[in-house]
C-alpha cells in the first residue's frame, strides 16, 4: 500500500475508536451563545446568583462508552460550553445501570444553569 493511503486508514480508525470510546450526552433544553467557562455545582444552596435551568443533561449507559467520572465530567462541560450554560447543577451521585449482563455503567444527570443577566 501507498504510505499516503494506509496513514489515511490509521488515521480513520483510530477516529471511530476515540469516538466510539467518548461518553454520549442526552440534552434536552435551551441553546444560547457558547460560553468560555462553566461553574460547576453539587448543591443548589451553593448557587449564589440567580439562574433560571436552561435544561437537563445525561450521559448513556452503553458498556461501550467510557462511563469513568472524569470523562464524563469532561464531556458534560464541552456540551455546557456549547449549548451556552453557564453552569452545571449535578444532581447526586450517579446510578449504576445494568448494561449487559453483569456489566454496569455510571449515568449521571445534571441540570445546565444559565445565569439572569
Amino acid at each position: 500500500m501507498k504510505p499516503l493511503y494506509t496513514s489515511s486508514i490509521l488515521a480513520l480508525i483510530l477516529a471511530v475508536i476515540v469516538t466510539a470510546c467518548s461518553p454520549r450526552l442526552n440534552y434536552i433544553g435551551n441553546n444560547y451563545t457558547p460560553t468560555e467557562t462553566v461553574d460547576i455545582y453539587f448543591d443548589e444552596h451553593d448557587i449564589k446568583k440567580e439562574y433560571s435551568v436552561m435544561g437537563m443533561v445525561k450521559n448513556e449507559a452503553n458498556i461501550y462508552n467510557m462511563d469513568d467520572t472524569d470523562s464524563i465530567n469532561k464531556a458534560m462541560i464541552a456540551k455546557a460550553k456549547s449549548v451556552g450554560a453557564d453552569g452545571i447543577l449535578y444532581m447526586g451521585m450517579y446510578n449504576e445501570v445494568y448494561t449487559s449482563g453483569e456489566n454496569t455503567s455510571k449515568v449521571y444527570e445534571a441540570k445546565f444553569i444559565k445565569y439572569d443577566r
